[in-house]
This record gives structure tokens, sequence and C-alpha cells, in this order.
């Protein structure tokens, strides 16, 4: 018995060709007939690509990736962040406007527009002295042997 149809002779495959047709017949009449469908399958759809196409765009592809792999500039320049770069006069330019920032900030200037909390505390702090230090901590010890007695919880303490 053969076993790929390279084996089988052209009267085996003229006879496997009209039982082929028979079978196509046979499934159209009886989807031809109320309440029944065939399940027969459509062939698959062509390819819309071409092989050549196919290998062109694959070549294309190892190609970008051989320049990434091998740190070209022009391949990886600014692809990760998203970000052009700055001319060395433009951040010359952004250094200055900030450091001339920070100068009217240390000294104190109230024109220089910037009003972070971080100034505003710092000018707003005073050392605190041994004796409001004390107070504070006799204080917090009463608070939290309330809460001791209370079994744990400070809403009771009012």
């Amino acid at each position: 018995m053969p076993n790929t149809i390279s084996d089988l002779s052209v009267a085996q495959l003229k006879r496997a060709i009209q039982i082929k047709e028979q079978i196509n017949k046979l499934q159209s009449e009886l989807g031809s007939l109320p309440g029944f469908k065939t399940s027969a399958r459509k062939p698959a759809a062509s390819s819309s690509m071409s092989a050549a196409t196919r290998v062109r765009m694959s070549n294309m592809a190892k190609a970008r990736w051989a320049k990434i792999k091998r740190g070209s500039r022009s391949a990886t320049k600014n692809r990760s962040s998203g970000r052009s770069t700055l001319s060395a006069a433009a951040r010359q330019r952004i250094s200055e406007a900030a450091k001339a920032r920070w100068a009217k900030i240390k000294s104190g200037n109230k024109g220089s527009g910037v009003n972070t909390a971080a100034t505003a505390t710092a000018k707003a702090r005073k050392p605190m002295s041994a004796a409001r230090r004390a107070q504070l901590a006799a204080a917090m010890k009463e608070r939290w042997a309330k809460i001791k007695a209370n079994k744990g919880t400070p809403n009771k303490l009012t």
C-alpha cells in the first residue's frame, strides 16, 4: 500500500479525483436541503503578501536590530525617551537661569516669584527652647497614658 501521493499511479490519482468530486457534489446537495448546514470548510485565503515581500521585510527588520545591537547612535538616538537633545548653549542658558533663581531665594529677595513650602518654613521656624521641649514631652506622655488607660482607643479621650 503506497504511503504518499507520489507513490500512487496515475489511475489511482484519477480515481481519487473522481471520489473527491462526488463528495463535493453530495455535500452541495445536502446543503441545499432545508434545515441542513454542511460543515464544508472554505479554502484558506491566500496570503496578501508575496514570499519575496516577506523576505524583504524580514531582512529590513534584521538590519534594524543589528544596528541597535551594535550600538549605532543613529538607530538608538532618543528612541527610548522620546526627547530631543538640547544644544550646549541651551543647557547653559537653563543652568544660568536656575542659578539666578536659587541666588534670589537664598538672598531672601521677595521679588523672586518662587514661594515654596521649604523656604517659607525655613524662615518661620525658630529653635525650640529646652523648657518648651520638656513641656511637649510631658503632654505627650500624659496623652499616651490616657490612651493606654482606655485600652488603646484615642477616641475616648474627650
